[in-house]
């Protein structure tokens, strides 16, 4: 009986450290402030899908941040810096499709893996996560008084199997950087 007994708190801390790894790899591949996925499992993912993708399998990546970021923490303080980031990433997490993978990249940029789309299907995703976030007025919290209009600039770039992580990154890194450049709150693709 005492060896059971044995057995079985062994197996029942064994569990509950099993739980509390889970729980701590979660809080790990999240960020703190928007509750998404952060960029450490956004990398981890993006290798994943370069790697498992079958042959013929293609996925798309989207870059994007906030058009004037700093307009908002200039004029606002960074609190509502925060809001705005934080409403920004709610807003797109909830507007994916059900294999979308949206991640804080760092600062007001954030990274979306959309699996098994093509380009064009991506062009629509950013097309329409674009026009999502600029049809809402942010208002602040305490007093709503109004914010402002937020608006998102936007790269994709298409993957498939066996693409280098990095490059994926930097093709749509640099369709956003063009999306910026001809006047923001658009969508750009990456060259091919």
């Amino acid at each position: 009986a005492t060896l059971q007994l044995h057995l079985d708190q062994a197996t029942e801390n064994i569990r509950q450290l099993e739980t509390r790894l889970v729980e701590v790899e979660k809080k790990a591949g999240t960020d703190s402030l928007t509750g998404i996925n952060n960029r450490h499992s956004f990398e981890k993912y993006l290798q994943e899908v370069c790697r498992s993708c079958k042959r013929e399998e293609r996925f798309v990546m989207i870059m994007f941040d906030i058009d004037h970021f700093k307009q908002f923490n200039d004029n606002y303080g960074h609190r509502v810096g925060d809001l705005v980031i934080r409403n920004v990433a709610q807003l797109v997490a909830a507007e994916l499709p059900a294999k979308g993978f949206v991640a804080r990249y760092g600062g007001e940029e954030f990274a979306v893996i959309l699996k098994d789309q093509n380009l064009d299907a991506g062009l629509a995703v950013a097309e329409h996560l674009r026009q999502i976030v600029a049809s809402r007025e942010l208002r602040r919290g305490r007093d709503g008084s109004r914010l402002g209009q937020v608006t998102i600039s936007l790269g994709v770039a298409a993957g498939q199997a066996g693409a280098d992580p990095e490059t994926v990154v930097e093709r749509a890194d640099a369709a956003l950087y063009r999306a910026k450049g001809n006047g923001r709150n658009r969508v750009e693709a990456a060259s091919a």
